[in-house]
């Protein structure tokens, strides 16, 4: 086998993983950005929200891919580790997610809706269903952490 034969397959390798990263991280990145005017909201975040009249608090890590976003949840304010994990849209300074926990568990899934308002800050409420079978609802809050 002719050796320029292999360092040419190995180039034409190298050049379609560039290509291949370029179009579905940066690409969707430089669309938001410049035809929606939409913010990074990728990284690390802090929530608060009220359950049974007790604040909580979470750590969010979310990645975010031109619209389409995606993360886990892990609570704080519990002594036990609660981990969710999340995905869903960021349009129009609106985020809207599902969530499940990853336990097998039926009832640590719910949703969540939040509006972004330029301060690295995040507004909206999230639902649930309870261990007690109950539909919850709470206003819920994140704010930037990095």
């Amino acid at each position: 086998m002719d050796k320029f034969a292999i360092i040419q397959g190995i180039v034409v390798n190298v050049i379609w993983f560039i290509l291949g990263r370029f179009s579905t991280n940066i690409i969707p990145y430089y669309y938001n950005k410049l035809l929606h005017h939409e913010p990074s909201i990728a990284g690390k975040w802090k929530t608060t929200f009220k359950e049974n009249d007790k604040e909580s608090h979470e750590v969010v890590m979310l990645e975010q891919t031109g619209d389409k976003v995606k993360g886990i949840i892990t609570e704080i304010t519990t002594d036990d580790t609660y981990v969710q994990e999340f995905k869903g849209t960021f349009k129009h300074l609106t985020l809207v997610c599902t969530f499940e926990s990853r336990e097998a568990s039926p009832f640590g899934r719910g949703a969540f809706t939040l509006r972004y308002d330029k301060r690295k800050h995040f507004k909206g409420i999230y639902l649930f269903i309870s261990n007690e079978n109950k539909l919850l609802t709470s206003e819920y809050e994140w704010k930037w952490s990095e």
